[in-house]
């Protein structure tokens, strides 16, 4: 019995031992190389699209999402996964969360540019939170071979879908210079970069619109535009722009108090987009780079006008403001 204890002693002392040299948590890394333009991935990753599909492709269930945040179960356990704020460009930042344990795990995306058409994706998978106890530490080691080819696979799925998807699937055509003077009502709105799409096709208050009819002032004859002031990694500043006939009186401002009289006015470099409403960040990347292979400068804040939209695609007017 004193040999059979001592020899206990003995295993759990060595597995103690041999834990002190096993991970702590999981710290995963692939990557994998898509031959397709590298705007087309992140714009994938962004509104957390092709997470969704990868869900499903995996028999998981999605519970609830929006544009920043999934919960889905798969397999009995509760998932989440959360869209970071973006602090460096070319990486997009993921927090999964298994809610039935409370472990949280960072996942890091990081799109490199290697050639025209020919991206690399890299993903690093951490554990946010580490163990010193040495069946965590065993377990750990036995499930990294799983993780790891959970993630061949998924970046696998990433591969195949962006390479599906034609870079320049939507259309610019009617080029052209053009003047704008417009009097508007402008209505300044700050939302997240991934929530902009949602956001500026908002309806504009049916009180301000029946108080603009009222006054006579509303320009029924032209579409609302959006404005943008400012576009950087995380925010979108921009304003909804309601044409206007005239001028309102001093007593019809004090009660026009959400936004603020202003007059577009200048020259612009203008387009028609036709295609879906993803796309539409390509194709203002593809519009400036076309500006810059005519010699045309930028100058001023951009604008963006919806002249018809259907389910699943829409005609819009892009400007960019010219010296």
């Amino acid at each position: 019995m004193r040999k059979f204890s001592f020899f206990l002693i003995l295993l759990l002392f060595f597995l103690l031992l041999g834990s002190l040299f096993f991970p702590t948590g999981f710290d995963v890394r692939q990557s994998v190389i898509i031959f397709n333009n590298e705007k087309v991935i992140t714009q994938q990753f962004q509104n957390l699209q092709i997470l969704k599909e990868w869900i499903k492709k995996a028999e998981g269930k999605i519970v609830r999402e929006d544009s920043a945040v999934i919960y889905w179960t798969e397999k009995d356990t509760k998932w989440r996964v959360r869209l970071l704020p973006q602090r460096e460009k070319k990486r997009i930042f993921l927090r999964l969360q298994n809610i039935d344990t409370r472990e949280n795990y960072t996942i890091r995306v990081t799109i490199r540019k290697e050639a025209e058409n020919c991206t690399e994706l890299s993903v690093k998978f951490l554990s946010e939170q580490h163990t010193l106890h040495p069946v965590r530490r065993y377990l750990y080691l036995l499930n990294k071979k799983s993780v790891t080819l959970t993630l061949q696979s998924a970046l696998q799925f990433v591969k195949q879908k962006c390479e599906a998807i034609h870079f320049e699937r939507f259309r610019l055509t009617n080029p052209q210079i053009v003047a704008k003077n417009e009097l508007v009502f402008s209505l300044p709105r700050s939302v997240k970069q991934f929530d902009l799409q949602k956001n500026k096709e908002r309806r504009v208050d049916s009180l301000l619109l029946k108080r603009l009819l009222q006054y006579r002032i509303l320009d029924t004859t032209k579409n609302m535009f959006v404005r943008y002031t400012e576009w950087n990694d995380s925010v979108v500043n921009y304003s909804t722009c309601i044409p206007l006939l005239k001028p309102p009186t001093s007593v019809q401002k004090s009660w026009l108090q959400a936004g603020e009289i202003q007059t577009i006015r200048g020259r612009y470099y203008a387009t028609t987009y036709t295609g879906e409403p993803q796309d539409l960040p390509l194709a203002w990347d593809s519009l400036y780079t076309i500006m810059k292979d005519k010699g045309i400068s930028p100058h001023g804040l951009p604008i963006e006008e919806l002249i018809e939209k259907t389910d699943s695609s829409e005609l819009r007017k892009l400007f960019v403001q010219i010296r």
